[in-house]
């Protein structure tokens, strides 16, 4: 008897597909574009990192290098937003697993894409110690933000219409 009425208390709601969709789609031009604003704006601020990547000390302003990337580059655009997608995607199984509360859901999500600057945090071998320094400040502040971003729009996909 006593299970009988746990079973009742679960309600499970059914996944809207278009709606999952949609929200992956927003998910992946959500990150691109936190992707470029703060690698621009927060680790192509630092010499060293223009220096590393271009050889070239030379900053020649935000929609100049968009426009690089796209000439020399354009494949970075699909990539950087297949990235997010599959973030988002990523995000799902957490979203689905019986959170109640979106805070609780969009702080888990963080934790988690935070892990991506945390481990620049040890010096490696690939990049000199300013330019990993850089790319930690950038990884931690876009992550936080594109985490909070992820967990809003995906925790709308499982609310009830």
């Amino acid at each position: 008897m006593e299970q009988r009425k746990s079973r009742e208390s679960v309600s499970i709601s059914p996944i809207n597909a278009i709606k999952l969709m949609i929200s992956i789609v927003l998910v992946g031009f959500a990150y691109m574009i936190v992707y470029f604003v703060f690698g621009y704006f927060v680790a192509w601020r630092s010499e060293a990192v223009r220096i590393f990547y271009s050889g070239d000390s030379q900053d020649i302003g935000f929609w100049a290098k968009l426009i690089e990337n796209w000439r020399k580059n354009p494949a970075i655009y699909p990539f950087q937003f297949m990235r997010g997608a599959l973030l988002g995607i990523a995000a799902l199984p957490l979203l689905y697993m019986g959170w109640n509360h979106r805070r609780e859901y969009i702080i888990s999500i963080c934790l988690i894409y935070l892990n991506t600057a945390i481990l620049l945090i040890i010096p490696n071998f690939l990049f000199p110690d300013p330019v990993r320094w850089a790319h930690f400040i950038e990884m931690f502040l876009s992550m936080l933000l594109f985490g909070v971003m992820t967990g809003l729009i995906m925790s709308r996909t499982s609310q009830r219409e």
